[in-house]
Order: structure tokens, then C-alpha cells, then sequence
């Protein structure tokens, strides 16, 4: 049995040998299909990656602002340009921007890139302009990183410091826009607001000119401008929607917080109006007639001040970020025209070119060969005519 084993082994390591030696045979038999197909290979690599014109990238870096939030004026302008869902980050959000139609067309404007590369509409450029541009943030500092590629390492530079310019005159834009939205819509509503607060100052007069001053407990004032402050606020934050709704989309992240605390402040003022037993305002069907008017004149007095009051902070905080401007984009790198190319990689051309036709006139030596004994055996041959007589077209088989 062992000497068995021994002889079994042996034969099947002379015969792993011996197919060894079959694929050295047939490599050496067709080496000259293989070392030609390699070098026409080698060479024609060799001279496409010779014509193929020099490609650069110039490179300018820059900062986004500091500290704005997700729910930021640049992130309602991106909603409000239709560039899709909002970022994750601020940085996203330039990086979206700098793709924009606005940007994009400037750029092709400014350098002629419609006859530059041949494209036949707008759209084809701005698809071409974007092969070019390579814009992205990192998400650990927020550094935004700004790429163009082109045959002239001057004009790379150009573009890729122009988009740079173009962010910063459509962040100053948009900014400015919707400060400028804002102030003149807070402005139109503190008017209104304050011919009803003199109204309301005016019958709370009248009133007590007719009737005499009414006290009222301390515990019932208190509720009178609580629920003053509520319908205040209220009416505040439906303006402040009101003017969103001119630059921004419901999907806007400030427009849904918005509904949300308008939603939260009228269950809170539904709570306390229809909570009589809590509540240390006396039910009006229980108290007397004038009572009951002059709490409501009252009430109405409180919800209008505080109504004024809120719109004039909204009014002075759109007139200071007005004048305040767009938060500054910083510029960190700027592009200068690059010295080495990005591509073509001729090494690479040639290296990869020329392993790929030897592996192929490998394959297709093996295959020659295959063909070659199957047209010595009589039944191989007969299978091969019946496949070239099928295969031929125009024939019937």
C-alpha cells in the first residue's frame, strides 16, 4: 500500500509536470504571435500617449463662514435655487452653489467655453464645465477645494479663481436679497400693526372715559397678558412665514421650524383659553357685562403691543443683517497656474497597454493551438466545418 501511494504521487507530479512543459512548449511555438501583438501594442501606446494633449489642474482653496448652521440664509438660497435636499453642513451647501446654473453660466460666459469646447447649446457646455470642475469640502475643517482642469495651465487658474468669484458675488446677492425681502415686508406689517395698536389705545380710552376705571386682580392681569403674549407671538411668526415664503420653499428647514413653533404656540393658547378651572381669568358668562368688555378690550390692547413689539425686533434684525452683508468667504490657496501635468500618464499608458496584449496573445495562442490539434482529430474537424458552415451568413444551413 504505501509503495501505492508513492507511485500515485508520482505520477501525478510528472503529470502536473508534463502540462507544465505542454503550456512552456506552446508559449515558445507562438512566440512570435505573441512578442508581435505585445510590441505593436508597446509601441502604438507609446505614440497615442505622445499625441494626447497635456491636461492641468489648478487648485484655489477657501473658507466657507464660520459658525452658520444648517438652517443658515445660504442654505434657504440653495433650497430656493432648486439645487435639492440641503446639505449635511454649510460647506455642502457652497459646493452646490458653486454647480449652480448661475455660476456656471457666468464662468461660460466670461472665458467663451460654449466655443471652447465645441458645444452646441448652453447645456452641453455646462455639462462639459462640470467634467472640468472638481469642487469639494472636507468634512473634518469644512475647507472647500476648488479644481479646474484644462490644456492651459493659465486658463485653469482663471476659471478655478473666476468660480471662486462668482460664489462670493452670489453669496453677497442672495444674502443681501433676502435681508432686503425680510426688512421691507416687516416694514409694511409694523405699519399695520401700529394703526390697529392705536385703535386698540383708543377704545381701551373710550372705554374708560364711559365706564371709569375697572381693577382687576392681580392673578387675572396676569393671564390677560399671557394669553396676549401668545396670540402675539402667534401673529409674529405667521409674519415671519409670510416673508420666507418669498425666497424660500416649504421644504426649507427655517420654514418647517417656523410651522412647528406656530403649531406648538396655538395648542399652548387652545390649552389655556379652554382650561377655565387652571386659569385665574374669570369665564365672561359669569361676570358682568361691562367686565367682560373690559377684559377683552384689555386683552386686546396686550396682544396688540406685543404684536408691535415683536415685529419692530423682526424689522431692526433684517435692517442690521442688511447692512451687515453676506458672512465673508475666506480664501486660503489661491490657484496659480500649474507646472506638471495630471494626465495623460504615459508610464501607466504604456505599462498597462502592453501587459494587456501580452495576456491576449497568451490567450489567443492557446487558442490557435486549440484549433490546431482539433483540426488534426477527424471528428474535431468535422465539428469545425459544421461551426464555420452555420456560422457563415447568407447560406443555408
Amino acid at each position: 500500500m504505501p509503495n501505492e501511494n508513492i507511485n500515485t504521487q508520482y505520477a501525478n507530479q510528472q503529470e502536473d509536470e508534463i502540462n507544465l512543459l505542454d503550456i512552456f512548449i506552446v508559449l515558445l511555438k507562438h512566440k512570435k504571435l505573441i512578442i508581435s501583438i505585445t510590441g505593436i501594442a508597446a509601441i502604438l501606446s507609446i505614440i497615442i500617449s505622445l499625441i494626447l494633449p497635456p491636461v492641468y489642474e489648478a487648485k484655489t482653496s477657501i473658507m466657507p463662514p464660520l459658525g452658520i448652521s444648517r438652517s443658515s440664509s445660504m442654505s434657504a438660497a440653495a433650497a430656493a435655487l432648486g439645487l435639492g435636499a440641503i446639505a449635511k453642513n454649510p460647506s455642502d451647501v457652497y459646493v452646490d452653489l458653486l454647480k449652480s446654473n448661475f455660476v456656471v453660466d457666468n464662468i461660460i460666459k466670461e472665458f467663451n467655453l460654449t466655443k471652447l469646447y465645441k458645444a452646441k447649446n448652453i447645456d452641453i457646455a455646462r455639462k462639459d464645465v462640470l467634467k472640468h470642475l472638481d469642487a469639494k469640502a472636507d468634512l473634518k475643517t469644512g475647507i472647500i477645494t476648488i479644481g479646474y482642469k484644462d490644456k492651459d495651465p493659465k486658463r485653469a487658474a482663471e476659471i478655478a479663481n473666476a468660480f471662486v468669484d462668482q460664489l462670493r458675488y452670489l453669496n453677497n446677492h442672495l444674502a443681501v436679497t433676502k435681508a432686503a425681502v425680510e426688512k421691507r415686508f416687516f416694514q409694511k406689517e409694523l405699519k399695520k400693526a401700529y394703526k390697529k395698536l392705536l385703535e386698540a389705545e383708543k377704545n381701551a380710552e373710550s372705554f374708560q372715559k364711559k365706564t371709569g376705571v375697572i381693577e382687576l386682580k392681580p392673578q387675572a392681569q396676569a393671564s390677560i397678558n399671557t394669553i396676549a403674549n401668545l396670540k402675539a407671538q402667534i401673529a409674529a411668526q405667521e409674519a415671519k412665514l409670510a416673508a420666507m415664503s418669498t425666497y424660500a420653499t416649504p421644504q426649507n428647514p427655517d420654514y418647517k421650524k417656523t410651522e412647528a413653533s406656530i403649531a406648538s404656540l396655538e395648542a399652548e393658547l387652545s390649552a389655556l383659553e379652554s382650561n377655565a378651572k387652571s386659569s385665574a381669568l374669570p369665564s365672561i358668562k359669569k361676570v358682568p357685562e361691562v367686565y367682560g368688555k373690559y377684559i377683552n378690550i384689555q386683552t386686546e390692547l396686550g396682544f396688540r403691543k406685543a404684536v408691535y413689539s415683536m415685529l419692530l425686533k423682526l424689522y431692526q434684525q433684517a435692517s442690521i443683517q442688511e447692512a451687515k452683508g453676506a458672512p465673508l468667504i475666506q480664501v486660503i490657496d489661491k490657484a496659480t497656474p500649474p507646472h506638471l501635468r495630471i494626465s495623460p500618464k504615459r508610464t501607466l499608458i504604456v505599462v498597462v497597454s502592453t501587459l494587456a496584449a501580452f495576456f491576449i496573445s497568451i490567450f489567443i495562442a492557446f487558442i490557435k493551438e486549440a484549433i490546431e490539434r482539433m483540426s488534426q482529430n477527424e471528428e474535431d474537424r468535422k465539428r469545425l466545418e459544421l461551426i464555420k458552415k452555420y456560422a457563415s451568413f447568407g447560406k443555408k444551413a
